[in-house]
């Protein structure tokens, strides 16, 4: 299927993108043979079709946050310095951290709650199966590398709707995006060693996320993360430009980036628990094969519009009544949680 994309004329995939996304604005889906076009001419046009559109949307969806960071969380936060690495270097590492009760719950909640796992098959392609079955994960004898979570179960773990609505959080995204942003996705999900080999499905081969066509990613570690159990590996400012060989909608080998990189821009972030990194992972990067241990990790993505992938619906029935007010000042932002 892939190479029926691949083939096409670059004028055929402009069309079949226009198409979608003129549907997209009257529908709020997207077809899926526009959405793997916007996949293609990311590639052909270098990004230049993303940062056009990331354009447009700073007039149809100006920013419509307060300037003021009214966080419970993280106190005297400036989003400058956050912004600005984001747009040198494509990610930032928090000052400061996640309280330790929030990473406690949301590591006992995902440590008691059956889970899928990614069903490894050895392939190079984007095509990913998850299994049918869910269990508790055992560290000690995985079946895959990755299990996860799906959006309706973290809906109802402790304290993880406050990470969801968490204003910095929001106006991060909207100062780097310049737009109003959506909250499109979270997940979470435990690694594990799995015969010691990276794996094309669990993300562990280096690649560039475009489910999206801007967005901007924030991970938050929920135990320590060290050289030998899965930190998150990046291609500092490979967000802004890409070498022509890096232009291919598939994971790349460790050798390809050495050749094409310096050491001093391949970063693998280790850090303590509760550490946040925002992150454009339009830039190359991969999780980094665990040798031992275990590895739990949060995320939340904000886009400038939903047009791309198109993810399962969730039930919005169990969101918190303290946070009505957010959905309501911000309605597009949170329209995933509108009732």
């Amino acid at each position: 299927m892939r190479l029926i994309y691949k083939k096409a004329y670059t004028p055929t995939l402009f069309f079949v993108f226009i198409y979608g996304y003129v549907v997209f604005l009257f529908t709020k889906k997207t077809p899926y043979h526009s959405y793997r076009a916007m996949r293609e001419l990311f590639v052909r046009t270098g990004g230049r079709l993303n940062d056009f559109m990331g354009f447009l949307s700073r007039f149809r969806r100006a920013k419509n946050s307060p300037d003021t960071i009214q966080s419970s969380l993280f106190k005297q936060s400036s989003i400058a310095p956050i912004v600005n690495d984001l747009r040198d270097e494509g990610y930032h590492i928090f000052s400061q951290k996640l309280p330790k009760q929030y990473v406690e719950a949301l590591i006992q909640s995902a440590s008691n709650t059956p889970a899928s796992y990614v069903v490894v098959q050895n392939n190079q392609g984007l095509k990913i199966e998850h299994s049918q079955e869910r269990e508790i994960f055992n560290p000690e004898h995985p079946k895959s590398p990755r299990y996860f979570f799906t959006m309706q179960q973290l809906l109802e773990f402790p304290h993880l709707q406050e990470l969801l609505f968490e204003p910095l959080f929001l106006q991060v995204a909207q100062e780097y995006l310049r737009c109003e942003p959506v909250l499109d996705l979270y997940a979470m999900w435990w690694s594990a060693p799995f015969d010691k080999k990276a794996t094309a499905e669990t993300a562990q081969k280096y690649h560039f996320d475009m489910d999206r066509l801007r967005f901007m990613k924030i991970f938050i570690y929920l135990n320590d993360v060290t050289p030998e159990n899965g930190p998150h590996a990046y291609v500092s400012e490979s967000h802004k430009k890409l070498p022509k060989q890096f232009y291919d909608d598939r994971r790349f080998e460790d050798e390809e980036i050495a050749q094409a990189f310096e050491p001093s821009k391949i970063k693998e972030l280790c850090a303590p628990e509760g550490t946040i990194i925002f992150a454009d992972t339009r830039a190359l990067h991969k999780g980094v094969t665990l040798q031992k241990g275990k590895r739990l990790i949060f995320q939340i993505e904000f886009a400038n519009n939903l047009f791309g992938a198109q993810y399962p619906k969730i039930d919005t029935s169990g969101v918190q009544q303290r946070f009505s007010n957010q959905i309501k000042q911000h309605p597009y932002a949170y329209q995933l949680f509108a009732q």
